[in-house]
């Protein structure tokens, strides 16, 4: 004697490479297509649309593109991890690539360099002031922006933080304020004005560790990583932002579209603002963002393609709620795709399968992997089970 039993097998997910499982319905995610040229062992990608250029970091010296495509030398960065700013100076916009304390500056169409009083190891722009970080202390320009550096009551200054979070990771501009991260937490920071009115806010934001370069805005909230997995500040509390894939040993993230970018030890991690998210196969060295997301990568930039490529989706072992041995009779799916089929002693491939495909494959559990380049709204199993006598 037995029964039939039918069961959606996209309730059953495995592992998902390249695609988005939502709505019941699975579609590609990302593909990537190399369209440039960047160094070997790039740590750092950034692109300025104010100077129309690209800048690659490795370990030790700074490159600019003009194109993408081919690159020269810039300077040397001496081991510190450089970070882009951009300002206004006398209605001209001008670009800074600063390297501890050293800063190239790009305006009316050459480059300069320049020797800052202060390294730092971070930093950003905000009304008009560049606010930069190094361990405990954030310091603050002058007036006239991030090459003002004299001191004063109205001009350059600094704050010591308290050790208690750690030392300063990043500096974000996030809901009017500036939010800096740290290794075991925020500090969030208002200043307007003048530096007599400038404060630091005393906000319950402490979290286990933090990871460097993974805090980004999306929306309406900050998004970074700690040993613990995503976290989402939204100005007030710091909350888990859960995801379908876990984010582990981050090294860099970018943001784009409203979607987060990770790229961790399995690939770049992608999530929405609803914690649906997907992995992407590639390990680059760093993320950038022009007109997409860029990733660098062995020497060769690839842009990643929005809605492309081929995907990987692997359900778990699903044996229909019973131990029992059964007949795998049929697989419908809605969509084309290449299906493996395994009973755990043997395979069998289904290739172009569309509409109904009959296994008759005999055993207690089935994985499916789905490969497929377009939508597949359906992925229902029916197993013909043995009853118990």
């Amino acid at each position: 004697m037995s029964f039939k039993k039918t069961v959606c097998a996209l309730d059953f997910p495995s592992r998902l490479s390249g695609c988005f499982l939502r709505g019941g319905a699975l579609t590609p995610a990302y593909g990537t297509e190399a369209v440039g040229a960047c160094p070997q062992r790039t740590t750092f990608a950034a692109y300025s649309y104010a100077a129309g250029k690209y800048f690659y970091c490795t370990d030790g010296e700074l490159y600019v593109s003009d194109d993408g495509t081919r690159y020269s030398k810039l300077a040397d960065t001496d081991g510190f991890a450089p970070f882009v700013t951009e300002d206004v100076d006398g209605g001209s916009v001008r670009v800074a690539v600063v390297a501890g304390d050293r800063a190239a500056i790009y305006a009316e169409g050459a480059f300069t360099t320049q020797k800052l009083p202060h390294a730092l190891d971070c930093g950003a722009v905000h009304c008009g002031r560049l606010f930069g970080g190094r361990r405990f202390t954030v310091r603050w320009s002058g007036s006239g922006g991030l090459l003002d550096w004299e001191e004063g009551i109205s001009e350059s200054g600094s704050v010591t933080l308290d050790p208690e979070r750690g030392e300063i990771l990043g500096i974000k501009v996030f809901a009017g304020k500036l939010v800096v991260v740290r290794q075991f937490g925020l500090t969030v920071l208002s200043m307007y004005g003048s530096p007599e009115n400038f404060s630091v806010d005393i906000t319950d934001t402490s979290c286990d560790a933090v990871f460097r370069n993974t805090a980004q805005v999306v929306g309406y909230r900050l998004i970074f990583c700690t040993r613990s997995g995503l976290k989402a500040f939204d100005g007030v509390r710091i909350t888990p932002f859960a995801t379908r894939h876990p984010v582990s040993e981050p090294t860099c993230s970018a943001t784009y579209a409203g979607r987060y970018f990770a790229v961790c030890g399995e690939g770049i991690v992608c999530a929405d603002a609803d914690g649906e998210s997907c992995l992407l196969e590639v390990c680059p060295g760093a993320l950038f963002v022009k007109d997409g997301v860029f990733a660098c990568n062995g020497g060769t930039v690839k842009r990643l393609t929005e809605g492309e490529g081929v995907y990987k989706f692997v359900t778990s072992a699903i044996d229909f709620g019973t131990a029992r041995a059964k007949t795998l009779t049929a697989i419908e799916l809605d969509g084309v795709a290449e299906l493996l089929v395994d009973n755990g002693r043997e395979s069998r491939v289904f290739e172009n399968a569309g509409g109904i495909v009959r296994p008759r494959m005999r055993g207690q559990a089935f994985t499916v992997t789905v490969k497929s380049g377009g939508r597949i709204g359906r992925l229902d199993m029916t197993a013909e089970v043995t009853r118990g006598i």
